[in-house]
């Protein structure tokens, strides 16, 4: 079984939930909805509506249930990157780790957003 993610980054802020930063796999979005150049792909993350986007998140709901995660552990929003993170571009360590922090560094504003957004459109809800 073959994911449209190939690379995922979460970061909680201190918020109740995740977000995550997700890069698509190219081989998978070629085969499955034709993105076979990485302008389309770049395109295609440009908007959170589009078919590669929706199964990306497809893909992480059904990996989090799979992997039986808490509400809390699957991330609520999304910043879909067409690139992919390169040792050169520092987000990777030589060994292709993922640096966590350089990551969060880099998309700190998108994750704001994110944020931001999500609270907006779900506000908490009154105690009484």
């Amino acid at each position: 079984w073959h994911t449209h993610i190939h690379t995922c980054c979460t970061v909680s802020a201190f918020f109740s939930f995740l977000v995550a930063v997700l890069v698509p796999d190219e081989e998978v979005a070629a085969a499955t909805l034709g993105l076979d150049t990485p302008a389309k792909i770049a395109q295609a993350c440009k908007d959170k509506n589009t078919p590669l986007c929706s199964a990306i998140m497809d893909d992480v709901i059904s990996l989090a249930k799979k992997a039986k995660l808490a509400g809390f552990e699957i991330p609520r929003a999304a910043h879909f990157e067409p690139v992919q993170f390169s040792v050169e571009e520092g987000l990777m360590t030589p060994t292709f780790k993922l640096k966590r922090n350089a990551v969060q560094d880099k998309y700190q504003n998108e994750i704001d957003a994110m944020y931001e957004t999500y609270k907006a459109a779900n506000p908490p809800k009154a105690k009484l």
